[in-house]
């Protein structure tokens, strides 16, 4: 690491990320006991047990919540595990997929959502992950602010013409906010992220349908 704040990207990914496989330990065995609980519910002898099916129903919601949490901890896990290395080969894919969950909240603020669409395995970039992260969540953040609420957008990703990359954010029915554009450009200019912007040779274009965030250098494949 070539600095102080590198360094302590690193350490708090890698707290994260021993913390993230110790929560999945603990829900799965969270998991195993629901699931042992509902095998005595099933036993010819308990059919008479007091609230049997309410109590089933209960056991139904710990395991959905199981799941859900094992999901989120899982690309929590990922995303911690982006500061390992300063620069690396990363799926573009699986960058969006991971910030598509993790950012959840964030948009659940204003009832918007957005669903990852990979045109085959999705581009792979040799850049710093943790930046490229950031600079996508202001992307789809400020995407995210610019459309109505209850909006659900479209980020789709693919290789460019003639090499590259190419995210394109798309929304059905509804205009962008005037003021949509403007924000994407501030978050593409904005210090280091704007330096990584042009480093991947970032650029921007898009009208009242949809985005265009190409990136023409640092792609493997």
């Amino acid at each position: 690491m070539e600095n102080g704040l590198d360094r302590e990207t690193a350490f708090m990914g890698k707290l994260t990320a021993g913390a993230t496989h110790e929560m999945k330990n603990v829900l799965a065995i969270i998991g195993e006991s629901v699931g042992l609980l509902e095998d005595l519910m099933g036993l010819p002898n308990a059919q008479d047990f007091p609230h049997r099916e309410r109590f089933l129903k209960a056991f139904g919601s710990v395991r959905d919540q199981v799941r859900r949490g094992t999901g989120v901890l899982t690309h929590l896990n990922r995303f911690a595990h982006s500061a390992d290395r300063e620069t690396a080969a990363v799926s573009l894919g699986d960058l969006l997929e991971d910030l598509r969950v993790l950012s959840e909240r964030f948009l659940r603020r204003r009832s918007v959502s957005f669903q990852v669409v990979r045109e085959g395995e999705g581009p792979v970039v040799e850049t710093s992950p943790v930046r490229l992260q950031m600079l996508l969540f202001r992307v789809i953040t400020a995407v995210a602010q610019a459309l109505p609420e209850g909006e659900r957008f479209q980020v789709r990703c693919g290789p460019g013409e003639g090499g590259g990359a190419v995210l394109t954010l798309s929304w059905p029915g509804t205009a962008l906010a005037p003021e949509g554009m403007r924000c994407l450009e501030e978050a593409l200019a904005d210090g280091a992220l704007g330096d990584l912007a042009r480093d991947l040779g970032v650029s921007l274009d898009g009208d009242a349908a949809g985005v265009r965030v190409r990136l023409g250098t640092g792609i493997v494949s």
